[in-house]
């Protein structure tokens, strides 16, 4: 069970966490400055 939990639920939650940080972070950013990480 454990050895489940670290290889598929554990980078999952790590993976939605830096998405989730990142998007923080962009949304920071677009807030000061919004022409410069548009697409």
């Amino acid at each position: 069970m454990t050895f489940l939990f670290s290889s598929i639920i554990a980078p999952i939650v790590v993976g939605c966490a830096i998405a989730y940080y990142k998007n923080m972070l962009e949304n920071r950013r677009n807030k000061k400055q919004t022409t410069l990480l548009t697409p």
